[in-house]
């Protein structure tokens, strides 16, 4: 279900972005990337584990480490904090993948960032 979310511009906001492996069998090499809405940059991102991130030429789009093996029912959260600098209505996109199950997952989280 989308999240709905209202920003005051030049405010920061936190979204928890959690990948659960809802299948039976472990997962190998769970790629996850975050597109991010125009006037939108990332502040800080943290995850339970320690990892790499990075971002695409545009600044739009975050690539995150790829978890090696993501187990049956495990789940891993990770918090991203945004800065707003433009009003606008805008998708955080989440896109996860796997070695074993190609067809990406996508998640959406709307944003409206109001003039103050």
């Amino acid at each position: 279900e989308p999240v709905q979310n209202r920003v005051t511009l030049n405010n920061q906001s936190q979204y928890v972005v959690r990948i659960r492996n809802q299948s039976s069998v472990n997962q190998q090499r769970v790629e996850m990337t975050l597109q991010l809405p125009e006037g939108v940059s990332v502040v800080d991102f943290r995850g339970q584990t320690p990892g790499n991130y990075s971002f695409d030429e545009s600044g739009r789009r975050l690539d995150i480490e790829p978890i090696q093996t993501l187990r049956s029912q495990e789940e891993y959260s990770y918090n991203l904090y945004l800065k707003h600098g433009l009003v606008s209505e805008g998708r955080l996109i989440a896109t996860v993948r796997s070695a074993n199950a190609p067809e990406p997952v996508s998640a959406v989280s709307y944003i409206t960032t109001l003039a103050p």
